[in-house]
């Protein structure tokens, strides 16, 4: 796998992912001038969060959870809570607007 761009701290890298027990976890390491450094980017898999709140949460790897994590909130919203929602993302269109 090639360099990729580490979303924690902005530079190159390369994907590392480790287990420990029944667990995995992923990272970016960082190689400079003979120094290695790691970013953690979170659990592959949020398996005790997620008996609790079943979203499909993911870590930092993942960069389209926010839409997922939106759509699944979205799909159990009341009419009432979706209409408080639609007040909230009209509002911030129009702060991205400015």
């Amino acid at each position: 796998m090639g360099k990729v761009l580490c979303p924690r701290c902005g530079g190159l890298g390369y994907l590392e992912r480790r287990c420990r027990g029944e667990h995995a976890y992923v990272y970016v390491v960082h190689r400079e001038r003979g120094r290695v450094s790691k970013c953690y980017l979170g659990a592959e898999s949020y398996d005790y969060v997620e008996r609790f709140n079943a979203l499909g949460l993911a870590g930092l790897a993942d960069e389209g959870r926010f839409e997922r994590y939106a759509a699944e909130l979205v799909a159990r919203l009341t009419a009432s809570q979706l209409a408080k929602l639609k007040e909230l993302v009209e509002a911030r269109l129009a702060e991205l607007r400015v």
